[in-house]
């Protein structure tokens, strides 16, 4: 097997180490691996679970209009259901999208740094 130090263009070489004993340790690399896979997991399963919460009571909502539609419920009216104020709560993340989507964004000296639709 041949030198990886020599299939290194010269002009890189100054960025290698001499040394055969550069401080690499295999049983340290794998141990750095798996803590950041483990570390990974564990943010995703966290922003996994914030997700499922944020939309919970949006689904229990419409579960429950649903359910009284199933029962012979008087409105059929998803707004009369729940009135305006209610809707307009349920539906607030999907408003808050759309004025993000339309808003322009602007740094300190005046440049446009984000242009809306």
């Amino acid at each position: 097997m041949s030198d990886p130090r020599n299939m290194v263009a010269p002009e890189d070489r100054k960025f290698i180490l001499e040394t055969p004993d550069d401080g690499f340790s295999p049983e340290r690399n794998k141990f750095i691996i798996e803590k950041s896979i483990k570390d990974y997991e564990a943010m995703r399963a966290k922003k996994m679970k914030a997700h499922d919460d944020a939309y919970a009571e949006r689904a229990d909502a419409i579960a429950t209009y649903l359910n009284g539609l199933a029962m012979g419920g008087r409105s059929s009216s998803i707004e009369k259901y729940f009135g305006k104020r209610t809707l307009a709560y349920l539906r607030g993340d999907e408003i808050r999208q759309k004025l993000m989507a339309n808003m322009k964004i602007y740094d300190r000296e005046g440049n446009l740094i984000r242009k809306g639709i």
